[in-house]
C-alpha cells in the first residue's frame, strides 16, 4: 500500500504483510500513485532495512 510521497515519482509504502512504524518501508518509483492505494510493484534491490522497486501495475484491495 502507497503511504506517502517521497519526492518527483518517489513514494513509500508497505506491503500487505508489514506493520506501519514498525516494519521497514518499500520504495517505489512510478508516476500516477496515491497514498492509501494498492500497488504492484517489482523489487529490484535491498537497502539495509527497506526493499526498493518500480510500480508495475496497480490492484484493488479485493485482489490481495
Amino acid at each position: 500500500m502507497i503511504e506517502n510521497s517521497l519526492g518527483k515519482d518517489v513514494w513509500w509504502g508497505r506491503s500487505y504483510r508489514d506493520s506501519p512504524d514498525i516494519d521497514p518501508r518499500v520504495i517505489v518509483k512510478g508516476r500516477d500513485l496515491n497514498p492509501g492505494t494498492f500497488a504492484q510493484v517489482q523489487v529490484t534491490r535491498a537497502a539495509t532495512y527497506d526493499l526498493i522497486g518500480i510500480h508495475t501495475g496497480n490492484r484493488s484491495s479485493r485482489d490481495y
